[in-house]
């Protein structure tokens, strides 16, 4: 469950889903089955139907981690804007922690993130930024989206804040670091397009393509014995 969770999670900071809960996701998915068992009985479908029940439990799931991806990959577009963004204000004379305020300002699923990071920073009153073997609010808030990429930017933040004078000059180098990845990972997706659309492909055109040209045909082999 963590997994639905985590895609959930993702999914509300895209504005997506935003009433849903966990538990509301299995339960569509269940009545989801239901319907699918009926209909199987009401119109005495074949039993290679019964194959494709489980599946509709998973549905609700699968609409929310879509909504999810698209979240994930609108952040790792803007992460290499937000770091120049919190790079510009930390030449201009904030500290690193008004410099991410700012940059938590921004109307953006990112700018969503930072401001949850901010606000418990000062709900809570502890410290943004790690000091020592005190963990920061900033890092312990943004591990909990289980995204590596931005996990690492909150990790370079935090040593970046305790850089001092140089922190805008290294933060400025952390974002042209975050555009090259991201550049490469557009096109490591470009190549691999082929591939990623292999499964979806199947679950929705080839699987129902089959069941479509096989169900008359089970359906005479089963009059054939009655």
């Amino acid at each position: 469950m963590e997994a639905w969770h985590t895609a959930l999670r993702w999914a509300k900071i895209g504005e997506h889903f935003t009433t849903w809960t966990v538990g509301g996701m299995f339960f569509r998915g269940l009545g989801l089955a239901v319907v699918a068992v009926l209909s199987i009985f009401l119109l005495d479908g074949p039993l290679i139907a019964w194959l494709l029940t489980p599946v509709t439990l998973i549905v609700p799931y699968v609409f929310v981690r879509g909504k999810s991806e698209d979240t994930k990959r609108q952040v790792k577009r803007l992460l290499p804007e937000t770091v120049t963004v919190i790079a510009a204000e930390m030449d201009a004379g904030s500290t690193a922690a008004q410099a991410v305020s700012r940059a938590a300002e921004l109307p953006s699923s990112l700018g969503k993130i930072l401001y949850q990071a901010v606000g418990r920073a000062t709900q809570s009153g502890k410290a943004m930024f790690s000091h020592g073997s005190v963990r920061g609010v900033l890092v312990e808030e943004i591990e909990k989206h289980k995204m590596p990429e931005l996990t690492r930017f909150a990790l370079q933040l935090d040593r970046v804040a305790s850089k001092g004078v140089d922190a805008s000059r290294v933060m400025v180098d952390i974002a042209k670091g975050l555009a090259r990845e991201y550049r490469s990972h557009v096109q490591q997706t470009a190549a691999n397009m082929d591939t990623e659309l292999l499964i979806p492909m199947t679950l929705f055109f080839f699987l129902p393509f089959i069941v479509s040209i096989l169900m008359p045909v089970m359906t005479a082999f089963m009059s054939a014995f009655e």
